[in-house]
């Protein structure tokens, strides 16, 4: 399994960059290459959080939702993605600008 996503090198986000488990799994994958990984939060607000855990997420890309250029599209593909389990486009939107992290 391991071999597999290493050869297929995924993307995969993390919300909440606020939390210390998120920040750790991120550090985690990264390290062990099994993806390409981006982390919602605020850049600052998620660097001091990896210096505090002492963890490198140097390689991870960081999006604050409050300040992306394009939170309409983040929406759209966030709702195509989970539109099986009952999410609109409407709520993607609502739930990554009222709650980014």
């Amino acid at each position: 399994l391991k071999a597999t996503a290493r050869a297929k090198r995924q993307r995969i986000v993390l919300p909440e960059g606020n939390d210390p488990r998120v920040v750790t799994a991120a550090s985690e994958l990264l390290n062990r290459g099994l993806c390409k990984v981006t982390i919602l939060g605020n850049q600052d607000d998620v660097s001091k959080l990896a210096q505090r855990l002492q963890v490198n997420i140097s390689k991870a890309t960081v999006i604050d939702p409050a300040t992306y250029g394009d939170i309409e599209e983040m929406a759209r593909d966030l709702a195509e993605r989970r539109k099986a389990k009952g999410l609109t486009y409407e709520a993607a939107l609502r739930e990554l600008t009222t709650n980014p992290n």
